[in-house]
């Protein structure tokens, strides 16, 4: 007799950007580190990037990082967007996490005063 078993997954999603405006600063880029998030339990992720509205010449990068057992931060192995130059959506698998910690890295920049309207960046959890 064969028994079926469902496997119960979780998922989780944590918001990094939530539908807002990213300007420029006067220095030309601003780097932003997401606050550090449990990972610990979860198997995967998808990294989900929008970006809206986009002026002059702004660009968006997104990485990955892991937090080790000393608290230092160091880049996940493939866990970076394409730069994005323009309005629209990217996406990143990454299918396995490791350690028990993360955070999300950000960089907007080029010209003082360039912008992105209503960027969205999330992470989605699977185990």
């Amino acid at each position: 007799m064969v028994q079926l078993v469902e496997a119960k997954r979780k998922v989780k999603t944590v918001t990094i950007i939530d539908d807002v405006t990213l300007t420029v600063p006067a220095g030309g880029t601003q780097t932003v580190n997401s606050a550090a998030f449990d990972i610990s339990g979860y198997e995967s992720c998808i990294i989900l990037c929008t970006l809206g509205t986009e002026t002059a010449t702004a660009t968006f990068d997104a990485k990955l990082q892991y937090k080790d057992s000393n608290g230092n931060y160091y880049d996940v192995a493939s866990g970076a967007l394409t730069q994005m130059t323009a309005a629209g959506s990217q996406q990143l698998i990454i299918s396995k996490l490791y350690g028990e910690q993360a955070r999300v890295v950000y960089v907007y920049g080029d010209g003082a005063g360039d912008a992105f309207a209503h960027v969205t960046l999330e992470l989605v959890l699977k185990s």
